[in-house]
């Protein structure tokens, strides 16, 4: 059986990436980061808290504004 080997970069500098070579990018801030443009798909996480809903909610409208294909995903905890 072959294995193909993925590539995961943790990287809090956005502009090291050659963005162009990677499809997702997980974004972790409370802010768009600059060069989410040049990644395929954008994968955020939000918790409950009323902070992160609001940051979550700003984000979620501006990718919209940019004309980005927006869908969210509840997760419901046991």
């Amino acid at each position: 059986m072959a294995w193909e080997v993925t590539p995961v970069i943790l990287n809090n500098r956005s502009e090291q990436l050659e963005a162009d070579d990677f499809a997702v990018l997980l974004n972790l801030d409370t802010a768009i980061p600059p060069g989410f443009e040049h990644f395929k798909r954008i994968v955020e996480i939000s918790d409950e808290e009323e902070d992160s809903k609001r940051h979550a909610r700003m984000r979620y409208r501006r990718y919209q504004e940019l004309g980005h294909d927006v869908r969210h995903h509840r997760l419901e905890g046991n």
